[in-house]
């Protein structure tokens, strides 16, 4: 095999996938735990984003040992979603909920290991002067991080909206997934420090359904002409930008892991190297886009 693919991506490009601890992921990857999937995605990109932080401030014991679990890549980069109670509350003790997650992050910011943190905004978070003014608020609670607004409420299309909140030193993600009539779109005529692609999968048919689960919302694989798509995307906006994020969370019957593989081959020219039973479930790994 060839050198590590993620050691051949370009220094300002990175490529992964979010979360590990999934169930669906063990058998494809013949790991035990999820620590041997943690390994394995160490080894085959440069990114992985964390989801968990979402739901509770990260506890610094865990950090560590993810950082040594993934220390013979030192390119890794891990972005970080941030807590909803900052993102999706009013929170009565802002400045100490600040606080208790900024802890977390310290032993990813010492090793200087964090890519970004990710702010996910509801879809049902619509642009008005007092939600410009919480986003700004947290930009500013959390200055000197690479800090990352994802929005989905088509109001935030609405002229100059989307330009206050990057004069404020953030970046705005593009996240891809299914287009309705008023989907929000980010303008890439204006780009951000930083480009975060988050890909979601386009299953029009489940996105919207009120009795869909997580796991069929997210049921969609990105095609090569997709894939294909995306990687010319991508190389614009790695002359427009300092870094480009690119992360799958198409995350259903260990998609997200194939595509992002795919991508990186075609971004690199360098061969997949996936375990057999990663080949049998998606023989197109075979195949170049």
């Amino acid at each position: 095999m060839d050198l590590p693919p993620s050691r051949a991506v370009p220094q300002n490009l990175f490529i992964g996938i979010a979360g590990w601890q999934d169930p669906a992921l063990l058998p494809l990857l013949a790991s035990q735990n999820f620590n041997g999937v943690l390994a394995f995605l160490a080894r085959a990109f440069n990114l992985i984003e964390i989801s968990s932080s979402f739901y509770q401030p990260l506890d610094l014991k865990t950090a560590q040992q993810w950082l040594d679990l993934t220390k013979d890549n030192l390119r890794l980069r891990f972005t970080v979603r941030l807590w909803q109670k900052l993102v999706r509350e009013h929170s009565a003790n802002f400045k100490t909920d600040v606080h208790q997650f900024k802890a977390g992050l310290e032993p990813f910011v010492q090793s200087r290991r964090l890519g970004a943190l990710i702010a996910p905004f509801s879809p049902a978070f619509r642009q008005s002067r007092a939600n410009q003014d919480w986003i700004l608020g947290l930009a500013d609670a959390f200055a000197g991080y690479p800090f990352v607004i994802e929005l989905h409420h088509h109001s935030w299309q609405e002229a100059g909206a989307q330009q206050d909140l990057l004069n404020s030193g953030a970046s705005i993600a593009h996240v891809d997934q299914p287009r309705f009539g008023r989907s929000f779109i980010f303008n890439q005529k204006a780009p951000s420090r930083l480009a975060y692609l988050r890909f979601d999968g386009r299953n029009q048919a489940t996105w919207l359904e009120a009795n869909a689960s997580r796991d069929q919302r997210h049921d969609y694989i990105y095609s090569a002409a997709d894939l294909a798509t995306i990687a010319a995307n991508i190389k614009t906006l790695l002359g427009q930008t300092s870094a480009c994020y690119a992360v799958f969370n198409n995350y259903t019957n260990g998609q997200a892991l194939a595509n992002a593989l795919q991508l990186q081959a075609a971004l690199t020219g360098a061969g997949i190297n996936a375990p057999a039973a990663l080949r049998h479930r998606f023989p197109f790994l075979e195949e170049r886009i």
